[in-house]
């Protein structure tokens, strides 16, 4: 059995060029653990409706260093929990895309599309969610599925984080 790929934050500004990561990459070291001295993380993420992988948890190992101690305390200092949890969902949505075939989030969304980027040369919606207790993501994952349906004129892309467990799922869908 091969080992998983392995991925690190500080090459987010590589796999999705368009977009600043910086905080957003610091956020998920914190988030995931940085200030604990974990270098690589697993998170177990499962992928739905994408051509070549099964629907059974993919381990995706994530290097969160790269980021100063010192920076990672003024995340600290800047952001509530909640903010730096939802640009953890951010990263990790980045990474996983990236895995499944280099996707590339290209923009954040247009305001009242229900989604929050725009993924892909077609542009694809992409919703994001971190959630740090369990249950919150399994209700994310069931309100963000039904908002997107009733809004995407197609298909769709939805990531939702657990960073209590931690683990991910995130799924292509098609109307």
């Amino acid at each position: 059995m091969s080992e998983e790929p392995l991925y690190r934050l500080r090459d987010l500004p590589q796999m999705h060029p368009r977009l600043v990561w910086r905080e957003i990459a610091g956020a998920a070291a914190v988030v995931l653990g940085r200030l604990k001295r974990r270098s690589i993380v697993s998170v177990p993420t499962v992928f739905e409706n994408f051509a070549g992988l099964t629907e059974e948890a993919v381990p995706l190992r994530v290097e969160i260093t790269g980021s100063s101690k010192q920076f990672l305390l003024r995340l600290l200092a800047t952001y509530e929990r909640m903010h730096l949890v939802e640009m953890a969902g951010i990263a990790l949505a980045g990474v996983a895309l990236y895995h499944v075939g280099g996707m590339e989030i290209r923009d954040v969304a247009i305001y009242g599309s229900g989604a929050d980027y725009l993924v892909g040369d077609a542009l694809t919606l992409l919703e994001v969610a971190g959630r740090s207790r369990r249950q919150d993501a399994r209700k994310a994952w069931k309100a963000k599925m039904i908002r997107l349906r009733k809004r995407a004129a197609s298909g769709f892309l939805l990531f939702v984080a657990d960073f209590e467990t931690p683990t991910a799922r995130c799924a292509f869908l098609e109307e």
